[in-house]
């Protein structure tokens, strides 16, 4: 699995995110850019955005700043998928 396959899986562990590939807002094959042209598409909730902004945070932290209480807003399917990334028995926390 490439990189980017890898970063996807986390993504769509996030039902918002996989919500938007099922209605066609995302491609299946998206990437970092997709996700961030998402807000240019489709008006998003201001937990999505935190997701979004999580996102692209661990694709490339240098250029995605990311505030932990962004989480305030999540419901607890968003915040099974954020333990899952930090919990992941091969690789926690891990940034792509």
């Amino acid at each position: 699995m490439t990189r980017t396959e890898e970063w996807r899986r986390v993504a769509t562990a996030f039902h918002r995110i996989a919500h938007h590939v099922a209605k066609g807002n995302l491609p299946a094959d998206f990437e970092a850019g997709d996700l961030a042209r998402l807000p240019d598409r489709v008006p998003l909730s201001g937990a999505e955005q935190g997701v979004l902004n999580f996102l692209l945070h661990i694709w490339d932290h240098t250029e995605h700043p990311f505030d932990l209480t962004e989480t305030q807003r999540w419901d607890e399917d968003h915040l099974a998928a954020f333990g899952g990334w930090v919990t992941d028995p091969e690789e926690p926390c891990r940034y792509f």
